[in-house]
């Protein structure tokens, strides 16, 4: 096998088993540790900072995961700790006060769950205003039925999946203020609070700082609110990306020194975000995009590979496909 000369990420987001999972975000507790014991015995588990900094190993693999769900610690934690495996975990703020859910997580509460909807929405956002049917009741057991349904899915079976597809659409290209005020007029319209169910919470400062005692997990930043930045202006940006860090700093009492962008992938921020990371003094950043860590990779465009809810056998071969691939070429820039 000819390992990457620099390494490899891994990017995770939660380690749970949900109802309905439309995002793909969630790896199962029985996979994750299956997962972790082919990590450790396929490669060498590294921290992202030694990967970035070139100081890894051919074959090092770093884990890292992005937003900050409670299940990082309870089911993710006690593994890496079992098995003394390194990670990062990258957290958006305004999710430690546990006062509601991501986006995405809200979207899935009010369409993708059995319930009663009014049969259209109208929905005033990019400049357009669209008409979304709902198909209004959506029965216990026809959720049943589809509630594996993830946004992979080449059709959408029932027209909750169709709504849930278009408004996460919307609600994503949009800014933060447009998202907050859109997700609030959704709300009112289907006649639920603000909530934040029990298997989609957020750390709280006491669980963060529970998940970095002793080293072996470390906290970075993944902004306040979760914006695609790409669409932000630099201000805003700035103040997503500084606010992160400061908040994190204050409930750790350390320097926080990694920073990972929301979504990431190249559209979803632009080299004036890199710059605004830069200067607001982190040492890494990384991105959401494959490829392998090479020496003098850009330290604040890390590549990552993205990992799904694979049992040990499928996740062995993935894994030793990506160590085996040559390094990559060196990251273009984000557009600016």
């Amino acid at each position: 096998m000819n390992a990457a000369p620099g390494g490899l990420i891994l990017l995770y987001h939660r380690v749970a088993t949900l109802d309905t999972d439309p995002q793909l975000l969630a790896v199962s507790p029985k996979n994750f540790a299956a997962q972790m014991a082919v990590l450790r015995e396929l490669a060498r588990p590294a921290s992202l900072a030694s990967i970035a900094n070139g100081d890894a190993a051919a074959g090092s693999v770093a884990v890292t995961f992005d937003d900050g769900y409670e299940d990082n610690l309870t089911h993710a934690a006690p593994v890496l700790q079992r098995l003394r495996i390194p990670a990062t975990v990258f957290v958006a703020t305004s999710g430690v006060p546990q006062a509601g859910e991501f986006f995405w997580d809200e979207l899935d509460r009010i369409f993708l769950q059995p319930n009663r909807l009014p049969p259209s929405l109208k929905l005033h956002l990019d400049g357009s205003t669209h008409v979304i049917e709902t198909g209004s009741d959506y029965p216990l057991a026809e959720w049943q039925r589809h509630r594996s349904w993830d946004v992979t899915a080449s059709e959408d079976p029932t027209p909750r999946q169709r709504a849930y597809r278009l408004v996460c659409t919307l609600v994503h290209r949009a800014t933060t203020a447009e998202r907050y005020r859109a997700i609030a007029r959704i709300r009112q319209w289907a006649g639920l609070g603000v909530s934040a169910r029990p298997t989609h919470r957020m750390m709280t400062a006491d669980q963060l700082r529970d998940l970095s005692r002793g080293g072996l997990i470390d906290i970075g930043a993944h902004t306040v609110t979760h914006p695609l930045l790409s669409v932000e202006s630099p201000d805003v940006q700035r103040t997503e990306i500084v606010q992160s860090k400061s908040t994190l700093e204050s409930i750790l009492d350390r320097p926080v020194t990694t920073f990972s962008y929301p979504f990431g992938t190249r559209r979803d921020y632009t080299a004036e975000t890199v710059r605004i990371v830069a200067d607001a003094g982190f040492e890494v950043a990384c991105s959401n995009f494959p490829g392998q860590i090479w020496p003098g990779q850009h330290r604040f465009q890390l590549p990552r590979v993205l990992v799904r809810n694979w049992p040990a056998g499928e996740f062995r071969e993935r894994l030793l496909r990506w160590m085996a691939q040559p390094a990559a070429k060196e990251t273009r820039p984000a557009r600016a």
